[in-house]
Order: C-alpha cells, then structure tokens, then sequence
C-alpha cells in the first residue's frame, strides 16, 4: 500500500497568511500607540491656549524638548542679516513662505523663530528687509525642530523645512537652540505682512480609523484563507474517505 504524496501547498498558504496577519496586527497596534500620543499631543495644545503668553517666560525652556508646544515670551535681538525662507506652506489656498530669523537672548543663546507667514510674491523682499532693531519681546509657542529639510538650490536663504540644525550650522550660528519659536506677537510690532504661523499645521487624528482599517485586514485575511484553502482542502479529505 502506498501513501499519496503529501501537499504541501495548504501549509504555505498558511505561513504566508500568518506572517501576513501578524504585520497587519503590527500595522494595527502602531497606530494605537500613534492614537495615544497624538491625543496628548491635542490635549497638550488645547491647555496651552489658555496660557497667558506674556507671563511666561520661555529663555531656560528654549533647550529642551520636555517643552515642546509651550507657550510664553523670549526677549532678544533679531540678527538682521540671517532671514531665511522655509517652504513652501499654503494657508487659505494661498502658496507663501514662512519668515524664519534668529532671535540672540541676554545669555547668547540664538532662537529660530518663524515670525510668520507671507505670499511667494513677497518672500524675497521680506528676506532682505530688517525686523524691529533694538531689543524685542515677542510671546508664541515653542516648537520641535523638523529632522529633514535640506537647501533648495544650495541657497542658505531658501530651505524646505524648519531644520533648526541644519539652519543654524548653515549660518554660522555656534550656540543655538534646539527648538524654534512660533512668533504670536512682537512688542514693537513686526511687519504688519506677517501672519502668524501656527505651531502645528496638521492636528488630524485619524490613527482610530487607521487602527481599525490594519485589524480588519487581518480579520479579512484570516477569512479569505478559511473560504479559499481549509474549507476545501477539508472537503476534499471528506470526498477522499
């Protein structure tokens, strides 16, 4: 008597599927980790609106990033000659350019700040001209660096993301803060063209929907397998006895 050739192909499929279950589970349970930070993330912005910015000061903040978000003021001096341009970002469907300048405190610390928003048109004129000289005090929210965004063109004035390293190193600027301030208010004025940027463009919290998307792939995976694979390789066996 001799025994039929065993089949190996069932038990394949079923490496595949569990391998591919087990990276949908991953995907899945990513995204309720992302759940969680970002809902602190949202909490954490709407505490610091109530903040009244004038009474907070932010210069022994501006070095680490326990304080990321938090609102207050900075008291410095812009260094005129460093403007640069970061971008583009749109706001109201129009294309602009954020205004990013040093802002040097008492201790010689140097602050990136995004002094705010302005239309394309307007960016290499806003570059070339001074903020308030003297000393300035201007209240917003401190923000985390981005991790890339190189030179467009090599140019030191023209950058696609508020890379405070980067930035900084670029300009020569040897004690720098590793965060960046988004500028609300200037105390004198700024030019009355900027618009203050906010800290955080994108607040959407769809991690939910993500999450459930990722465990339902899975959950379909493992049913597909059942329809295509077990339940006729245990209907053949039955045929064959």
């Amino acid at each position: 008597m001799t025994s039929e050739p065993r089949d190996f192909k069932p038990l394949f499929a079923g490496l595949v599927v569990l391998i591919t279950v087990a990276v949908f589970l991953k995907m899945g349970f990513w995204q309720l980790e992302r759940l969680e930070w970002k809902q602190g993330l949202i909490a954490g912005v709407e505490a610091q609106k109530s903040v009244d910015a004038t009474q907070v000061p932010l210069a022994q903040k501006v070095d680490s990033v326990v304080y990321n978000l938090n609102r207050g003021y900075l008291t410095g001096v812009w260094l005129t000659e460093k403007n640069v341009r970061v971008g583009p970002h749109q706001m109201d469907g129009v294309l602009g350019y954020w205004i990013v300048t040093p802002l040097m405190l008492n201790d010689g610390t140097a602050v990136m700040v995004n002094r705010g928003w302005v239309p394309d048109n307007m960016t290499m004129m806003m570059i070339e001209s001074s903020p308030p000289r003297g000393i300035v005090t201007i209240t917003g929210a401190l923000r985390e660096s981005d991790l890339e965004g190189a030179m467009i063109a090599d140019d030191p004035k023209n950058w696609r993301a508020l890379n405070v390293d980067a930035i900084a190193n670029t300009l020569r600027i040897p004690n720098f803060a590793p965060l960046a301030l988004f500028m609300e208010t200037s105390t004198p004025p700024d030019d009355s063209t900027l618009r203050p940027a906010p800290a955080l463009t994108n607040m959407r919290n769809e991690h939910k929907n993500y999450a459930i998307f990722w465990f339902g792939m899975a959950a379909l995976t493992v049913v597909l397998f059942v329809l295509a694979v077990v339940v006729p390789n245990l209907q053949g066996k039955r045929s064959a006895s």
